[in-house]
């Protein structure tokens, strides 16, 4: 196992804490990539269909009066009408919004319809908007998941599995990186070996998983401060990650939801002719993260993001995710594990 100094030298060229705070201030400050660099769909794109693109006054006023955005939420998220409009000076928007044409093209997945997305000049950095179709309904939490009867919690289960299983079942393109053969981002999850630029894309699970140690190697060492050499818990827990890199059997590349958490999942009863609840429509949002990674990713990322605990999350996890094949056990303990050196996976 290499030290700690001699992983910080081949990723940032300094050891101590403050070399390390400036060059990833610097990195982040200087890579501002254009949108051709970092998708392929020509932006702005407007759909053949919709009900109308929302102005940039009644956008603002929707910023100002009708925020639909979760308290810790990246992106500016209002409703204006039958829409929703996402905004960010982050490029990720754009991406987002290629996912959404994919899946619209390649999938059954049900997705929020994109309406429109644009680029708005700023002063210092661009303005990134899409314009999405409003899909009545709640987001899932705890609280809800507990008050639910045992149909209602099987049925949504139920309807979340066919969701992610539709996705998995889009064929494989034989790589691991962003639809249309594209890279990562540099902090991208589980993949934050590039501040300066993107990674991958990676043509072989084996490249893939030398970047996730590479990674995790990474966070172990500039997490904790000035020592020349890993502490012990890293060096305790590097090797176990390797090991199951190297020995999962969930090594295809699927596509995959990388920020499956509540918040992103929306939830609507649908009522029969006398006003009971007959049957529930589950929606997956957020499709930023979306990218081909190994099968074993979709069950790790779910138990890392679903906040339920305890008995809940043993009868939700199975019934969400016991149409993936494995249960990716080992993985699911080894990358709640990872936390503790600061790699996260999602």
């Amino acid at each position: 196992m290499r030290t700690r100094n001699e992983v910080l030298l081949e990723h940032y060229g300094v050891t101590t804490d403050e070399e390390i705070y400036h060059f990833q201030w610097e990195a982040f400050e200087r890579y501002r990539p254009s949108a051709d660099q970092v998708v392929v769909t020509k932006f702005p794109y407007e759909a053949p269909e919709h009900p109308g693109i929302p102005s940039m006054a009644e956008i603002e006023k929707g910023m100002r009066e009708n925020i639909i955005a979760q308290p810790g939420g990246l992106f500016k998220v209002c409703r204006v009408g039958k829409c929703v409009v996402k905004r960010s000076s982050d490029w990720a928007i754009l991406q987002e919004a290629e996912n959404l044409l994919f899946l619209e093209k390649h999938s059954k997945v049900r997705t929020p319809k994109l309406y429109a997305a644009f680029i708005q000049p700023g002063e210092r950095f661009n303005v990134h908007y899409m314009v999405t179709e409003f899909i009545e309904g709640e987001v899932f939490d705890e609280a809800k998941w507990l008050a639910l009867d045992e149909h209602a919690r099987e049925t949504i289960c139920s309807k979340l599995s066919e969701q992610f299983q539709r996705l998995r079942a889009i064929p494989p393109e034989g790589y691991y990186g962003r639809v249309y053969h594209q890279p990562l981002r540099g902090a991208y999850h589980g993949f934050m070996v590039n501040i300066r630029g993107m990674c991958g894309p990676y043509e072989t699970y084996e490249e893939c998983a030398s970047a996730m140690y590479a990674s995790a190697e990474l966070r172990g060492a500039d997490s904790f401060g000035d020592f020349p050499d890993y502490l012990p818990h890293v060096k305790a827990l590097l090797p176990q990650i390797k090991e199951v890199l190297e020995k999962t059997r969930g090594s295809k590349p699927v596509l995959t939801h990388m920020d499956p958490k509540f918040t992103n999942i929306l939830i609507r009863s649908i009522k029969g002719a006398e006003g009971k609840k007959e049957d529930w429509e589950v929606v997956l949002i957020d499709w930023e993260s979306l990218a081909w990674l190994p099968a074993w990713l979709q069950t790790v990322a779910l138990n890392n993001k679903i906040s339920l605990f305890g008995e809940a999350m043993a009868v939700f996890m199975p019934r969400v995710t016991g149409g993936f094949g494995e249960p990716y056990t080992l993985e699911k303990k080894i990358f709640k594990k990872s936390w503790e050196i600061g790699y996260s996976l999602p």
